[in-house]
């Protein structure tokens, strides 16, 4: 297949009149989830041998206190069914978001959320035991070399102690998980398999299918009218599903306020920072700074008002370049070229995994019938990371996949380097590696360009970039403290 019919195919799957069924785009495209099971059958062979060894943890109850020695085989156990819950995981749920209305998986994602809770409630008893070891005692443990890969999570838990409930209480809490996690499930399932978007007319008055991708797309287009009729698309089923939807938010709210009741904080959001450390003070601070300082954004938005030459600014104008896009259509090879020039100062071995993970199916890259919104990094310290994109051949599309491989190789060398107590990178710096790759993309665009359009058009994306990552993100977070 040559370049120009392989550019065509990679448009017409970005952006065609019609959303494309699963099995009509090439493999090429789609991720290789085979690379975690090869088949439903070894799946279900996992999710059988963990089942099964769930009462080898419940042996180490009442011992802990014992040896260093003995509580290194509890956690070498607990850790090793864990990687292997983690694989069944990302697994299950992936599959089910390839096309979230084929019910197929639906059961696979229940069944290992279910196992989840189980693996909870049966090591529910460690921490608690661990806390009641006389401190001396635990200190000397805790100093003992041979847990030398669990003293920050050790420390941490003496840090919360006061949060931690007794055995049994513990054990309620663990089996009240997938109780807690209905709302978001329910959310999911209504948002990403139930709604159904109406379809628009294109600037060239051609209607097109939409998905919630497609409509994001469209809301940037110069003409009002596909504009407003984009918005009103994506909305539509959200308005008419608003008393289901507000039943469901109000659901994860009550779960939120209980745990973090029970666990003795003062808020859910106190409940939420504590995990990572973070002071109260810190968010709230935040908000107040960005709240207190909204000047240079109502400059902003007036004079995109001004430029688009508005009367009154509606929410399906914010989005619209205030500079006729230059870039036209990006087909998926020209995305990924644009993406390994930007992340050369990252040095060549991390271009040389970039490059190599396209190429061995870590990415699922087009939209389709039922497939789940949005874009994600994701994987388990057993798998190679993954990248969900729903690509629609826009420079937006670009950033996000540039965005999405920041969080994938952050992940692949912390997975990499880190042993699996440790892996793991908490929300507070997770954005890092991510918005450091949007920034290095970029200043490369701009650097490439002498072209006077274009050069407007990326600092015009610039102003946006601090627009929705400051100013947005930071709204966001105003709105959960007040409604928790």
């Amino acid at each position: 297949m040559n370049d120009i019919n392989e550019k065509k195919i990679e448009i017409e799957l970005g952006r065609g009149s019609s959303l494309p069924r699963r099995n009509e785009i090439p493999d090429r495209f789609k991720w290789k989830l085979e690379d975690i099971y090869p088949d439903d059958s070894k799946w279900e062979e996992d999710f059988a041998s963990v089942k099964k060894r769930l009462p080898e943890i419940t042996a180490y109850a009442g011992r802990l206190g014992g040896s260093a020695k003995t509580m290194l085989e509890c956690f070498n156990l607990r850790d090793e069914i864990s990687i292997i819950l983690g694989k069944l995981i990302v697994y299950a749920n992936m599959k089910s978001h390839e096309d979230t209305s084929d019910s197929k998986y639906q059961g696979p994602v229940s069944r290992v959320s279910s196992l989840a809770v189980e693996f909870s409630a049966v090591s529910s008893f460690i921490t608690p035991e661990i806390l009641s070891i006389p401190e001396e005692r635990l200190r000397e443990l805790i100093a003992d070399p041979s847990l030398k890969d669990y003293l920050f999570g050790l420390r941490e838990l003496l840090r919360r102690k006061e949060h931690v409930l007794s055995q049994e209480e513990e054990i309620i809490l663990a089996k009240a998980g997938d109780i807690a996690g209905t709302s978001d499930n329910v959310f999911s399932m209504l948002t990403n398999a139930d709604m159904k978007f109406d379809p628009i007319k294109d600037e060239d008055g051609k209607e097109v299918e939409m998905s919630e991708e497609r409509a994001v797309s469209y809301l940037r287009s110069r003409k009002r009218s596909v504009r407003k009729a984009a918005f009103r698309s994506l909305y539509k089923p959200y308005c008419e599903m608003k008393n289901t939807l507000g039943a469901t938010f109000d659901g994860m709210l009550k779960a939120s306020k209980f745990y973090a009741d029970v666990r003795k904080y003062q808020s859910p959001l106190e409940a939420a920072l504590d995990g990572d450390n973070i002071p109260v003070s810190v968010y709230s601070r935040l908000v107040e700074t960005i709240e207190s300082n909204l000047e240079p954004l109502h400059r902003y938005v007036d004079v995109r008002k001004r430029v688009l030459r508005l009367k009154e600014l509606h929410m399906y104008d914010l989005y619209a370049p205030l500079v006729k896009d230059p870039f036209k259509e990006i087909s998926w090879s020209e995305a990924k070229e644009m993406m390994f020039r930007a992340l050369r100062p990252l040095g060549d071995e991390y271009l040389s995994v970039v490059r190599e993970g396209l190429e061995s199916g870590w990415t699922d890259v087009f939209p389709n019938k039922g497939k789940r919104s949005g874009a994600y990094s994701w994987g388990s310290y057993a798998t190679h990371p993954y990248i969900m994109m729903n690509y629609t051949n826009n420079l937006n599309d670009v950033s996000t996949l540039v965005h999405e491989m920041g969080h994938s190789m952050h992940s692949y060398y912390s997975r990499k380097r880190q042993p699996y107590p440790t892996a793991d990178y908490c929300i507070f710096t997770a954005e890092v590696a991510s918005t450091t790759n949007e920034v290095l993309f970029l200043n490369d665009l701009i650097a490439e360009t002498k072209d006077r359009k274009k050069r407007l058009y990326l600092l015009n994306r610039r102003l946006e970039n601090i627009r929705t990552t400051v100013y947005r993100q930071t709204m966001f977070a105003s709105f959960e403290r007040e409604v928790h």
